[in-house]
């Protein structure tokens, strides 16, 4: 509105001008010279007149424009403050998380790259600006980043320094989302799940084929009655060896879940020790090994029928594996408790798999000797005395199920403790547990 009142007010100023001229000029025309003076004395202060008001009217214009520019300037300030808070706020979200994440523009520079995924690509410092062909050198993923940027969204496999990551490539309004997840504990679960079914699967199917072939024979008719309680015997066995074998799979399913953890309390490793030696003894008489267990007063906070466990399966595999005449040393330093043996000793190539699943050192041996032909702590039971703490296992016949070191690495993780293994062929065996 006040732009088309000062076009009008200008529009009439003119005219009035124009006007005021022609006069003049018609008093100058008929030589009243002295009426044109007044009349253009009396032009001269409406033109100041006028100029006043226009530059009041210019100048409240000026400061109406100044206002909104402002105004303005205040709604971008607020707008760009608003910008850099939700940056700030994406950045600190992006920094703390575990997977990595690297954004992209239109032409597949990157504009930003979080402190995980600088870390997954062992970068120092913070680049922006470049290609992402500085960070994916595979032409696979280089193709689904650009893909990613035209609004194609998927995903992929990548090995990076010993890792496996999911790469999830996802459009965004400007450019593109990376997001790097660290899947290698689960691949590498999944790997071991696969190959425990296996495992499992062949180690009951030896005791299973056994057990049918003895029994189609015995019902076939065709063993004597001197050989028969042999069969019996043998069947028996296998289904022993069948038995322990499912134990000590749902037992360690259970410490894989920690199920099986009860209250830690403070345990006397002495007493243990002592106990375990007593309930070794026949084994170790029958094979003539000495088992020695020096005094300690070292106590460790876990649970006692865990603890009880761990050092059974390590001090009777010392006395089974170890020379006739042989010995068994166990003693304590500090925080740490060492098993020594004068056995057959552990073959340099086999240290790194002993605690796998289902791993055997010798395979021949292991079947010909006894997994636990002596007495064991019952599993989830307290112990109060040796009657109700112990059970008889398995004759020599059967053999070891491939579990028992398993077993021991699951419960020195659930207590914390690290286990060393030094081994000499023919020379024997030193087994440290450290607690910390």
């Amino acid at each position: 509105m006040k732009k088309k009142s000062f076009i009008v007010i200008l529009s009439f100023i003119t005219a009035l001008i124009l006007i005021s001229a022609l006069i003049c000029g018609l008093f100058v025309f008929y030589e009243r010279i002295d009426l044109a003076v007044i009349f253009a004395v009396l032009l001269i202060l409406v033109g100041i007149y006028i100029s006043y008001k226009t530059a009041v009217f210019f100048t409240d214009e000026i400061l109406v424009y100044k206002r909104e520019i402002s105004n303005e300037q205040k709604k971008s300030e607020k707008n760009l403050e608003k910008l850099k808070n939700r940056k700030d706020t994406i950045k600190r979200i992006t920094s703390n998380m575990s997977e990595g994440v690297v954004m992209l523009d239109g032409n597949a520079d990157i504009v930003s790259c979080n402190a995980a995924a600088l870390k997954i690509f062992d970068i120092k410092e913070e680049i922006k600006g470049v290609n992402i062909i500085e960070l994916l050198r595979e032409l696979k993923l280089l193709e689904f980043a650009h893909k990613a940027v035209e609004g194609v969204t998927s995903d992929a496999l990548m090995n990076r320094n010993g890792r496996i990551y999911d790469v999830r490539f996802s459009p965004s309004e400007r450019g593109a989302l990376l997001l790097f997840l660290d899947i290698t504990e689960k691949h590498e679960s999944e790997k071991l799940r696969r190959e425990f079914s296996a495992n499992v699967s062949h180690e009951l199917k030896t005791p299973l084929t056994n057990i049918s072939g003895n029994a189609e024979m015995l019902a076939a008719g065709l063993v004597s009655d001197a050989d028969k309680n042999d069969f019996y015997n043998r069947i028996y066995a296998e289904s022993k060896r069948m038995t322990t074998l499912v134990d000590d799979i749902m037992y360690l399913s259970k410490l894989d879940e920690k199920s099986e953890l009860r209250e830690k309390e403070s345990v006397n490793l002495y007493d243990i020790l002592s106990e375990i030696k007593k309930n070794l003894s026949k084994k170790a008489e029958k094979l003539n090994v000495t088992i020695l267990i020096q005094q300690t007063d070292l106590e460790v906070y876990g649970d006692r029928n865990m603890l009880y466990e761990l050092f059974f399966n390590l001090i009777e595999n010392a006395v089974k594996y170890n020379r006739e005449g042989g010995e068994v040393e166990v003693s304590a330093a500090e925080n740490a408790v060492t098993i020594s043996d004068t056995g057959i000793g552990i073959p340099e190539q086999s240290l790194p798999f002993i605690f796998d699943r289902f791993y055997r050192v010798d395979k021949s041996r292991s079947k010909m000797t006894t997994n636990r032909d002596s007495y064991s702590p019952l599993r989830g039971e307290h112990c109060n005395n040796q009657k109700d703490c112990h059970r008889e296992l398995t004759a020599d016949l059967v053999g070891g199920t491939g579990l028992g070191l398993a077993i021991v690495k699951h419960i020195a993780e659930l207590h914390n403790a690290k286990i060393r293994v030094k081994s000499v062929l023919g020379k024997g065996t030193v087994v440290s547990v450290e607690f910390n």
